[in-house]
């Protein structure tokens, strides 16, 4: 399957993934997610000890689990492997480094994980750009990410000048 080349994250699908259009696309944002955390960095404290694993955690994006579990088998962060885990609370979100949210989230619980150096990306039209560092969309058959600046500085992440570069949109001075 032809997810990533390098890193390029502007993915084109492939000629297979162009026939289901839904599944593939989420299977394509799920693998660019997890390179695009590869150039975020976070304050050493904000990680587990060395060996441990990293918390990705998925809230209201269920069918996403099963791609990121697949995905990050063998890839790893800071030296430590990446947990995919199902939180079903928003306060859950605050154990967690990264956290994929779905539908949508009242804005003090992205306060609570900007406290708490949570990189949190959204999929989804509804929530976002304004309330997650990351949002991930398709345009014209290519996977594309928008980065809100100011959401990461306030929880001392931050991204590298490759990703920035990479981007389509850097927002800052919207909070």
């Amino acid at each position: 399957m032809c997810l990533l080349a390098g890193f390029a994250l502007f993915v084109a699908p492939c000629p297979a993934e162009q026939r289901a259009p839904a599944r593939d696309e989420e299977t394509v944002k799920a693998a660019v997610l997890v390179k695009l955390i590869q150039f975020v960095t976070w304050p050493e404290s904000a990680l587990p000890a060395a060996g441990k694993p990293v918390s990705l955690c998925v809230l209201e994006k269920d069918r996403w689990i099963p791609l990121l579990q697949q995905i990050v088998q063998g890839e790893s962060l800071n030296d430590r492997p990446i947990a995919v885990t199902r939180i079903t609370k928003a306060r859950e979100g605050r154990q967690c480094q990264i956290l994929v949210v779905g539908g949508a989230i009242e804005r003090e619980s992205m306060e609570m994980w900007q406290n708490s150096h949570v990189l949190t990306i959204s999929d989804e039209d509804t929530f976002g750009l304004h309330t997650s560092m990351v949002s991930l969309n398709v345009e014209s058959g290519r996977t594309r990410f928008k980065l809100n600046l100011d959401l990461a500085e306030r929880a001392h992440l931050r991204f590298s000048a490759k990703l920035l570069q990479l981007a389509k949109v850097v927002l800052r001075g919207q909070g």
